[in-house]
C-alpha cells in the first residue's frame, strides 16, 4: 500500500506555540492516545510577597489526542530527530499514571 500525497501544512488558526517543560504523560485508550505536556510554575503571590521557597504547581499547558498510528508515527520522528541531533542527549522528565 502507498501513502497518499499529503497537502502542504498550513496554520490558518495560527495555533500556539507552548513551553512545556515539565513532566510529560502518554494515556493510550483503545484506538486513541493523549498526549499531556505540563509546566512546573512558582506561585505569583509567592513570588511578589517575597516567601521563600516560593510555592510551586506542576500545570497542564497542553493535551494533544491522536489516533496510535499518529502517536508510532511521531516515536519514528523523535527517534530520527534524536539521533541526528548535535546535543548531547539528556534524560526527559516524564511521570508514568493516569489523568
Amino acid at each position: 500500500m502507498t501513502n497518499p500525497q499529503i497537502p502542504p501544512a498550513q496554520d490558518p488558526d495560527n495555533a500556539p506555540e507552548i513551553f512545556a517543560a515539565g513532566p510529560t504523560n502518554c494515556l493510550v485508550f483503545g484506538p486513541m492516545a493523549m498526549l499531556t505536556f505540563t509546566h512546573i510554575r512558582h506561585d505569583s503571590g509567592d513570588l511578589f510577597q517575597g516567601t521563600q521557597p516560593a510555592k510551586t504547581a506542576t500545570i497542564v499547558r497542553a493535551r494533544i489526542i491522536m489516533p496510535t498510528e499518529s502517536l508510532a508515527e511521531l516515536r519514528g520522528l523523535i527517534d530520527t530527530v534524536l539521533a541526528n541531533a548535535d546535543t548531547p542527549q539528556v534524560g526527559a522528565s516524564t511521570s508514568p499514571g493516569v489523568h
